[in-house]
């Protein structure tokens, strides 16, 4: 499936020079899990989400084929291919490189659904109030909770 099951985070601390590690994704959590909901609008397709979607989540744990494509001293690759569905599927290559902080995923997916839509999801060890999504021509702040029916909204 290409999922994440652990993923440590090398940081030194301000304070100090110690260096910590610490778990970035929570246990019993996979990152890198791709979901499917369902998505049936009132108006407009792919504009109306409701959200009543969230009730909808379905793990997608279809057999996946996972291939070391490249093992240099400077990067790793590997391809992951699976189904989605009967009709729909994705490939998708994760990359490490030896100079980055961070992972680089490629994903090609071929979509054949009607009224779903397709999420990946990451969930890790760190909590704020608030988040930045990037967004067509820029990126929007949106809180990460629902306490309020503003927040909600």
């Amino acid at each position: 499936m290409g999922r994440i099951t652990k993923l440590l985070v090398h940081r030194v601390t301000e304070a100090s020079i110690d260096k910590k590690n610490f778990l970035a994704v929570p246990e019993n959590n996979f990152a890198n899990q791709f979901v499917i909901f369902d998505d049936v609008p009132l108006f407009w397709d792919a504009w109306d989400v409701m959200d009543y979607h969230l009730e909808t989540r379905q793990v997608i744990n279809s057999n996946s084929e996972a291939i070391l494509v490249k093992n240099t001293p400077v990067e790793a690759c590997i391809c992951v291919k699976f189904a989605i569905s009967e009709r729909s599927s994705l490939i998708q290559y994760i990359t490490i490189f030896a100079h980055l902080p961070y992972l680089v995923f490629d994903v090609t997916v071929q979509w054949h659904e009607s009224h779903k839509f397709l999420k990946v999801e990451f969930p890790v060890n760190v909590h704020d109030m608030n988040a930045y999504y990037d967004i067509q021509f820029g990126h929007i702040n949106r809180p990460t909770h629902r306490n309020t029916s503003w927040d909600a909204a």
